[in-house]
């Protein structure tokens, strides 16, 4: 579904904020190792706010009957087909986004059960669909950050892999407190 409308991106962007603000205790709580605590009753802008395009992906559960039996019997693996087969869409839709020069970005916070149920009503979105996630597209008005990337050579592994291919307990947690703490 494409939003285009203002009042209804505005609703949808309340929404999140209220589930934002919600988990604020909750990020609170984490390790101190992974950098400074968010300050208590303080939720960071919502970037994506202005932008002119929600796009809300979501599929029709009621297909499942017509895959393989295993997904009837089987939520597990009916939840990795659905996630993966929607993940391969919204990873396409945000490579055409790119290459037409906009900026998109990623928004899970969407399918949080509260913000989930709330979309769906505003926009009368049937009980049989679930959202995937939420594109925000628009043009871009700032330069990304770079990402801290590891070397292809730390990444891939040929024939087999063992404890010492991998990063160390330390080297994951500086890796998070970089990213948390840009």
């Amino acid at each position: 579904m494409v939003v285009k409308k203002e009042e209804l991106r505005r609703s949808i962007v309340q929404y999140i904020s209220d589930f934002m603000a919600m988990s604020r205790p909750m990020e609170a709580t984490r390790e101190s190792w992974q950098g400074p605590k968010p300050p208590a009753g303080v939720t960071p802008p919502m970037g994506f706010a202005n932008a002119p395009v929600f796009i809300i992906p979501f599929g029709d559960i009621r297909t499942r009957v017509g895959l393989p039996m295993i997904h009837s019997y089987s939520e597990e693996s009916w939840d990795k087909t659905y996630i993966s087969s929607m993940a391969s869409a919204f990873l396409y839709m945000h490579l055409a986004a790119t290459s037409l020069g906009l900026a998109s970005q990623w928004l899970s916070a969407v399918t949080q059960p509260t913000v989930h149920c709330l979309i769906k009503q505003l926009l009368g979105i049937p009980a049989p669909f679930k959202i995937y996630d939420m594109m925000v597209l628009g043009y871009p008005n700032m330069e990304p950050r770079p990402k801290p990337l590891r070397s292809r050579e730390e990444m891939i592994h040929y024939n087999d892999c063992g404890e010492d291919d991998f990063r160390k307990e330390e080297e994951v947690r500086e890796f998070i407190y970089r990213i948390r703490n840009p």
